[in-house]
């Protein structure tokens, strides 16, 4: 079996900022696996989906995971190459947890996935502009939007989108924060093809700035957890490092699990573990304002 912890980060260039929280000891990861589920106890949900069309033409297919319709709702953007379908969507890891814990949830499949249209351009202003309308859309609705979750590429429309809404708290996993230096340091050399096939399709000097969240994080919930995995090759966990010392240093509420392991990926029941031990944080924290 692999084994997974998440490992103590010490930063002594932020320790006296009095809002940064780590923790004193390592913390392993249990798995929760079918057999787990079938222990706890799976909470009855109703699934929903459907496609809003914004701009007359960008499609946005979305499905939801509701246990009661007074439950907080958490907002998780596709964190899959591949698009999520309806038979699938509410047994992410992620989504599957978050239910266990409490939470309705809203997932969003990217442009060009499933019932989407549109090209998947790496959190694009179209793409940022109907998440946040199809988001502002369900509130008024009802929905109780609390938080966003994202990881991998997601990550950067995830940022974008955190900053044009009032969400309570947001969770990033092996995220992108500097696309420049992600550009030149990362090991992996199918993503990094892609990317620079991207910046030359779009030509836009701006392309890294707008997709890199280190320069200006200014308007982000002021509670954040991020999770990397030590091991990552697309980018490194040094950015994640650097990106949670900015943070506290502008007094954020932020954490930071590095996730060190025999493997490259997160497979499901240590993905879901972690969700759990990171949904259950949230729990116990004091609500924040944007």
């Amino acid at each position: 079996m692999l084994l997974w912890r998440v490992l103590l980060i010490t930063l002594s260039a932020v320790s006296c900022v009095s809002n940064e929280h780590s923790f004193s000891d390592k913390v392993s990861i249990d798995p929760i696996t079918v057999s787990e589920e079938a222990r706890r106890g799976e909470t009855a949900f109703k699934q929903d989906g459907g496609v809003e069309t914004f701009e007359k033409t960008l499609r946005i297919e979305w499905f939801s995971c509701t246990i009661g319709s007074q439950r907080p709702q958490l907002v998780l953007l596709n964190p899959n190459m591949e698009a999520l379908s309806r038979e699938s969507a509410c047994q992410n890891p992620i989504a599957a947890e978050a239910r266990v814990q409490g939470y309705n949830v809203l997932i969003i499949n990217r442009p060009g996935q499933g019932q989407s249209s549109g090209p998947n351009r790496l959190g694009d202003e179209e793409a940022v502009l109907a998440a946040r309308r199809l988001v502002e859309q369900k509130k008024t609705q009802g929905y109780d939007i609390q938080g966003l979750w994202a990881y991998g590429e997601g990550s950067v429309e995830a940022f974008r989108l955190a900053k044009q809404f009032p969400f309570r708290f947001l969770v990033i996993g092996d995220g992108i924060y500097d696309l420049e230096k992600t550009l030149k340091d990362t090991k992996d050399p199918v993503f990094k093809a892609r990317l620079d096939s991207l910046q030359s399709e779009l030509d836009r000097g701006s392309f890294v700035e707008d997709r890199s969240i280190a320069w200006d994080f200014a308007g982000l919930p002021k509670e954040i957890i991020l999770y990397h995995n030590n091991k990552n090759l697309q980018v490194s966990p040094e950015q994640a490092s650097a990106f949670k010392a900015s943070l506290a240093a502008s007094e954020y509420k932020v954490e930071l699990f590095i996730v060190d392991s025999e493997g490259v990926g997160l497979p499901g029941p240590f993905h879901r573990g972690l969700a759990q031990k990171i949904l259950l944080k949230l729990k116990t924290s004091t609500p924040n304002s944007h």
